[in-house]
């Protein structure tokens, strides 16, 4: 048995070539909740070929006695994965939900330095969103942006790396921001949720 780690929205190459069977982990969804989170797998890496039906905490992938080749798979949340009947192919199907997003402020200036150098940066709750490696001595929740959103409820974990495999620290929330020191560290990633 191998655990690997899936980003939403993400196709992620499996390191494992042949498997009977695919169970998720509610343990490792960086607080997703479970049952928002569909997923397919593929028998080639560019995710062109699904095997099996989509597959959720309630039902697993099984692909049966013998062990079939696996080599990559997609998770969506708040949506469902459903499978064109006429091709064969599986697209996500949107759900009725409004966008859902927060404002960031990210300050780029060394802590202390009066006024601080904040920039704003938009993200949309449950996609993990690309900092293009920007140097912040902080990141808090701007209060003032948040469509559809109850920001009391959102929680963020920054990651190293734009690929999100790489926390750094702890989740943030409205009531406390996350600090990184005097000086502005590489940032490479954010995932916000409720």
């Amino acid at each position: 048995m191998s655990a690997i780690a899936v980003l939403p929205e993400h196709l992620t190459a499996l390191n494992v070539t042949q498997a009977r069977s695919i169970v998720m982990d509610e343990s490792m969804m960086y607080h997703i909740p479970a049952k928002k989170v569909a997923c397919q797998a593929y028998s080639d890496e560019d995710g062109a070929w699904p095997i099996g039906d989509p597959f959720t905490i309630a039902s697993p992938a099984d692909f049966g006695p013998e062990p079939v080749p696996v080599a990559a798979v997609k998770c969506s949340v708040q949506q469902h994965v459903v499978r064109h009947q006429a091709d064969n192919s599986v697209y996500p199907m949107p759900s009725n939900d409004k966008y859902k997003g927060i404002s960031l402020h990210i300050t780029t200036s060394p802590q202390g330095q009066n006024p601080p150098t904040v920039s704003p940066s938009p993200v949309e709750l449950t996609k993990l969103t690309d900092l293009n490696g920007v140097h912040a001595s902080a990141i808090s929740l701007d209060e003032g942006v948040h469509p559809n959103v109850r920001l009391e409820d959102v929680q963020c974990q920054a990651f190293w790396d734009k690929d999100g495999r790489s926390p750094m620290g702890v989740a943030f929330t409205l009531e406390k921001g996350v600090v990184f020191g005097k000086n502005p560290v590489k940032v490479g990633s954010v995932l916000c949720w409720t």
